[in-house]
């Protein structure tokens, strides 16, 4: 499935009714209010998700909660969010904007940008290294979860755009929006893992094989 979350037309909830709002007894029509109409709207939403959207989100945040302290383990296993978000990108990228010189273009540069930033963020991190166990101990922090938190809503917004107005992803500002955000992400996560690896090749040699977590 794509990246888009299918959203019901406003109209169908607008109306106030649908199967099981007429009360079969009086057959009275049950009106709902604003309030209702609304949540009625979210649930579906919701609904429409993909199922994979969740796990994806329950994988980001069961990470950005474990680097909220400091964090050991194998280098590859520090990979994981930035290939996730690479990979979300060129899902979103292909299925929902088509491969055309502005999406693939906007999301290179993006791309470029965000490892700029993310090198930038990851300069200062006094990362500890076991090059003999294949280990790597970085620093914890609320950036991380803060960071997939914001982003996840920001994608999923968009998302929810795409399914409310299919026709939006062939304009020329939002493919530069979407692509722009997806490929900054990555870059961001991408960046500050590089710096990882510097510094994993360059740190002291310590024994960190009793502290994997």
């Amino acid at each position: 499935r794509s990246g888009r979350i299918p959203v019901p037309p406003s109209s169908a909830i607008a109306s106030g009714a649908r199967c099981g709002d007429a009360c079969r007894r009086c057959g009275w029509i049950y009106r709902k209010t604003e309030r209702q109409k609304a949540m009625d709207y979210v649930w579906r939403i919701l609904e429409g998700t993909p199922w994979w959207v969740w796990v994806l989100l329950v994988v980001l945040v069961h990470r950005g909660i474990k680097a909220l302290r400091p964090t050991t383990g194998p280098l590859w296993r520090f990979a994981i969010i930035p290939v996730i978000f690479l990979a979300w990108g060129i899902f979103t990228l292909v299925t929902d904007l088509g491969v055309t010189a502005l999406s693939v273009g906007s999301y290179l540069v993006a791309l470029l940008a965000g490892i700029g930033i993310g090198w930038l963020m990851g300069a200062g991190l006094a990362v500890r290294a076991d090059r003999a166990h294949g280990l790597v101990e970085v620093p914890g922090g609320p950036s991380t979860l803060i960071l997939i938190l914001v982003i996840f809503i920001v994608k999923y917004t968009i998302g929810v755009w795409l399914g409310m107005d299919p026709a939006v992803a062939g304009q020329a500002w939002f493919v530069l929006v979407d692509c722009g955000v997806s490929g900054l992400i990555a870059g961001m996560f991408a960046g500050r893992f590089g710096q990882y690896l510097v510094k994993y090749r360059i740190a002291p040699q310590e024994d960190l094989s009793g502290a994997t977590a």
